[in-house]
This record gives structure tokens, C-alpha cells and sequence, in this order.
């Protein structure tokens, strides 16, 4: 995926709030990028705007594979998206809620035995959201969105809501999904310990643009955070986004 020149404004209280100043981004197709910057400063603008829901000022977004993978009607990569929250459907089942939205002819018991087992939710098919754990709910939209076949995952700070320890499983449960499945991930975070953790690639977003990018493709899963190399690269991301301040 490769954005260029990317603009985003709004109106806030009759002024111009400009959010992403020409930003330019690369991410991925078999990689985790993580994307690292405080709490307003235009992360999930980025994400609501490759995702279609919202609509750039200026830019261009194109997205390209080097593999044959099956396309929208509109010939468009597909795009799968995770909020901060599971946003399932209550009154329907975890498997109902898997497949809600997916194309009839894709509904088949192999296909969703497969993604059961992949997201840890085998012998939960029945039940409905409200019997289910926050991680276990998170789990069920990751299948989802796993179901939809995309070609790019985007992932809004999944996790935020969680409590340390499921929050950690989660991050796991990722990794193991994405050494699985191997997709191109856009995951979006506060935390600078998460992107450590989950990244194959960290970009610090800062008034509106990339600010500095980290490459992590070489470091193995799972990593020690507290190695020398880990505490090295956690300062100098901390030195990054503390000069914003």
C-alpha cells in the first residue's frame, strides 16, 4: 500500500483543524506496520481514510500486490477493518457474527472451522457476545475480518480496552495469526511497549506527517523487551514523540 501527499482537515468551532499535512506512507503486503503517535494526532484519521469512511483533501492512496488474490468487483484490494471496540452483532451467534456480510457461497463448515481454530474460539460457535470475555470478543472480530479475505488488515488500537494480561495474549494471538495467514497489517497504537512487541516496522505519526520510521523485520518473534537492543530502540521512541512536547 503506498499513500502519497496525504490531506485532512476539519471545521472545529469555525477554524480550520488541519489533522494529516501531506503525509506519505508505505505499508507492507506481508508485514505488520505499526503506526506510533499521541493521542490525537491523526492515527485513526489515517485509518477511516484508507478504510473509504472518510474522504482526503488532497492525496493519493494506491494500493498494489505482486500476487494474484481475489479482488472486489472493482477490481480494488480488499480492505478489513478492527476498531478499538468488537462492535458485534448481539443477537447473533459467534458464528453468525463471523460470517455476517461474507458473500453466501463462501458460508461453508470448513471455512469457519478454520478460522474457529485459528482465532482460539473452537466449541463457542454457538454462543452470543454477551457469554463471551472482552478478548474473546476481540477474538471474534479479528475472524470476521479474517472471513472477509482481505488483502490489508487495518487495526485500530484492538486492544486498548483490554486488561494487561489479555492484552498480551492478544498481541501473541496475532503474531501467531499473521505468521499464519501473512498479511499485510496497518496497526495503529499509543502504547510504544504494543508496537515494540507486535511490529515488524514502526512509524512515528507527528504534525500531520511520518515523522521517522523504525525497521524491526529482523528482530524474531517473540522479543524480549527488556534485551539491550529492545531498551535501545524503546528510547529512542520515546526521545522521538517527547520532542513533539
Amino acid at each position: 500500500m503506498r499513500i502519497r501527499g496525504l490531506r485532512k482537515s476539519y471545521q472545529v468551532s469555525g477554524r480550520c483543524l488541519e489533522v494529516l499535512k501531506g503525509l506519505d506512507l508505505d505499508v507492507a503486503e506481508e508485514g505488520i506496520t505499526v503506526v506510533l503517535g499521541r493521542s490525537g494526532c491523526g492515527k485513526t484519521t489515517l485509518l477511516r481514510l484508507i478504510a473509504g469512511l472518510e474522504t482526503a483533501d488532497s492525496g493519493e492512496k494506491i494500493t498494489f500486490s505482486s500476487k494474484e488474490r481475489e479482488k472486489e468487483d472493482n477490481g480494488k484490494e480488499k480492505i478489513g477493518v478492527i476498531f478499538q471496540e468488537p462492535r458485534l452483532m448481539p443477537w447473533l451467534t459467534v458464528e453468525k457474527n463471523i460470517l455476517f456480510g461474507v458473500k453466501r457461497k463462501q458460508q461453508d463448515r470448513k471455512k469457519l472451522s478454520g478460522l474457529l481454530e485459528l482465532t482460539g474460539l473452537t466449541g463457542f460457535e454457538k454462543a452470543r457476545p454477551s457469554q463471551l470475555s472482552g478478548g474473546m470478543q476481540q477474538r471474534v472480530a479479528l475472524a470476521r475480518a479474517l472471513a472477509y479475505e482481505p488483502d490489508f488488515l487495518l487495526m485500530d488500537e484492538p486492544f486498548a480496552a483490554l486488561d494487561y494480561f489479555t492484552r498480551g495474549q492478544m498481541q501473541q494471538e496475532l503474531l501467531r495469526i499473521f505468521q499464519t495467514e501473512k498479511k499485510g497489517i496497518l496497526f495503529v497504537t499509543h502504547s510504544i511497549e504494543e508496537a515494540l512487541t507486535v511490529g515488524t516496522r514502526i512509524v512515528i505519526l507527528e504534525n500531520g506527517i511520518c515523522k521517522k520510521s523504525y525497521d524491526l523485520g529482523s528482530l524474531p518473534f517473540p522479543r524480549d523487551l527488556m534485551s539491550g537492543e529492545m531498551l535501545k530502540i524503546k528510547r529512542e521512541l520515546i526521545e522521538q514523540i517527547e520532542e513533539e512536547r
